[in-house]
């Protein structure tokens, strides 16, 4: 038992090694300085490293988590979490849910302790994310938003009358999700769990490749049935969160019951980070754009025109949409946050020649009241 417990443990050191190296990969401008986009640090006190030395902190990262596939060496561990602490204190816009994930899946393998003993942490983990991905999408903005995206661009229905008529089904894509948590849960109802894990994915990379967008989260998807079939598949072990176990597990199982079952819930009063709260295609995250009148339209950056939209009633100006920027230069979506938004405000604020002409808005999915927030630059 205790060597089929070592296996799992290793399956997953190795493929969150993996998956973290695919991830930058695939977003690299991201964790690099050498962009358009601006960086968005925890605090002005965090310091920006020169170009080179920049460069030289990622292919340290990746050469680590190559490292990591292969060795379980303490110290290799030990180093990715200072490399990435750092590369997270530098930019927000990095905390994405996947590199999030993953990093605290690689923190325990850089302490000394019965790697065995890990595999509740990690499904406690798993979980905590289909928890509250499917409590996230048990709303009217998921079905007005990122259901009725499905309908139309999945399944191809164009007629009001039959979406409106479909949309009680919406309820059936968070239905599953929440019940894949609980029959994780369970030894007993774990078969049927990983099944609907396989499922879900499935039905998720179709509707990526249908809408085209968002290509960094197809190997999440991927990872995320290697993981749940790693960890649940075949096993009928209970989680063993506190009783016989060593103190640091205990705390480690602490933390993952903290971060990905307990805090996710203050983002339901707006006081956890959305991404940090798996609230993912809930269409509930708001959209950010920086705004110019048709008067300065032509002081805007040539470089931005790919990004931005021409909306009826705004004096035939212009919204530059950060969603598009990021996922087009950094391949991931912004970061919806209002603290990140300001962050990247005051960048205009600061470096552009007619700060005057910007003002910053914040609508929420559907459009369907005025902006729920909005700044120009005098107000930082």
């Amino acid at each position: 038992m205790k060597q089929l417990l070592d296996n799992r443990v290793r399956s997953i050191r190795v493929l969150t090694s993996f998956f973290l190296f695919i991830g930058i990969v695939m977003s690299f401008n991201l964790w690099i300085t050498d962009r358009t986009f601006p960086l968005c640090p925890v605090s002005d006190l965090v310091p920006e490293s020169p170009v080179v030395v920049d460069v030289i902190v990622v292919g340290m990262a990746l050469l680590l988590l190559a490292g990591g596939m292969i060795f379980k060496r303490r110290i290799i561990f030990v180093l990715l979490i200072a490399v990435f602490l750092l590369l997270f204190l530098q930019d927000q816009m990095r905390w994405q849910p996947w590199a999030y994930m993953y990093f605290l899946m690689l923190v325990p393998f850089a302490f000394k302790l019965d790697k065995e003993k890990l595999v509740t942490y990690f499904q406690i983990l798993i979980i905590g994310v289909y928890l509250w991905g499917g409590i996230h999408k048990f709303s009217a903005e998921f079905i007005d938003n990122t259901y009725l995206t499905i309908l139309m661009d999945m399944f191809g229905f164009e007629s009001a009358e039959t979406i409106q008529n479909l949309g009680w089904m919406g309820y059936s894509i968070p239905l599953v999700e929440l019940a894949v948590a609980i029959l994780l849960i369970f030894p007993k109802t774990r078969l049927l769990g990983v099944i609907g894990v396989v499922i879900t994915h499935l039905f998720i990379l179709v509707f990526l490749v249908s809408i085209d967008s968002n290509t960094i989260l197809y190997p999440w998807n991927i990872a995320m049935v290697l993981f749940t079939g790693v960890l649940f598949y075949k096993n009928s072990e209970p989680l063993k969160l506190w009783n016989g176990q060593p103190n640091l597990i205990r705390f480690l199982n602490f933390k993952a019951i903290m971060l990905f079952i307990l805090m996710p819930a203050l983002s339901l009063f707006n006081n956890w980070d959305n991404y940090l709260s798996f609230k993912l295609f809930s269409g509930k995250t708001h959209l950010f754009y920086i705004c110019v009148d048709n008067a300065n339209a032509h002081k805007v950056d040539p470089s931005l025109a790919p990004y931005c939209w021409a909306p009826e009633g705004l004096n035939n100006g212009v919204m530059i949409s950060l969603n598009e920027w990021t996922l087009d230069e950094l391949n991931i979506p912004f970061y919806p946050e209002t603290r990140v938004f300001k962050k990247v405000a005051s960048h205009f604020c600061e470096t552009e020649a007619s700060p005057e002409i910007y003002i910053f808005t914040e609508f929420d999915r559907g459009f369907k009241e005025g902006p729920l927030a909005v700044f120009r630059c005098e107000d930082f």
